[in-house]
């Protein structure tokens, strides 16, 4: 697995514990982690309008001033 010859394996480990201990309105929640002989999963909630990165993709830049909302949101 590519996370162990990495040593990624303590980084992965504690974004799972992170997010599974996080509780917010506007942070994606975590449903479960699993994995196969390849590959680990990391299994979210369903974004019906996306995400962050499809917004950018889809707006490019944003305005300052809604760029200010979403760092106001993540703070």
């Amino acid at each position: 697995m590519k996370i162990a010859e990495l040593g990624k394996t303590r980084s992965i480990f504690r974004e799972r514990d992170l997010l599974q201990e996080l509780n917010h309105p506007f942070i994606i929640k975590i449903i479960c982690v699993t994995m196969d002989d390849q590959f680990l999963y990391f299994i979210f909630e369903n974004c019906e309008n996306g995400d962050f990165a499809d917004l950018l993709q889809k707006r490019g830049k944003l305005s300052l001033d809604v760029a200010r909302i979403y760092a106001a949101q993540i703070v």
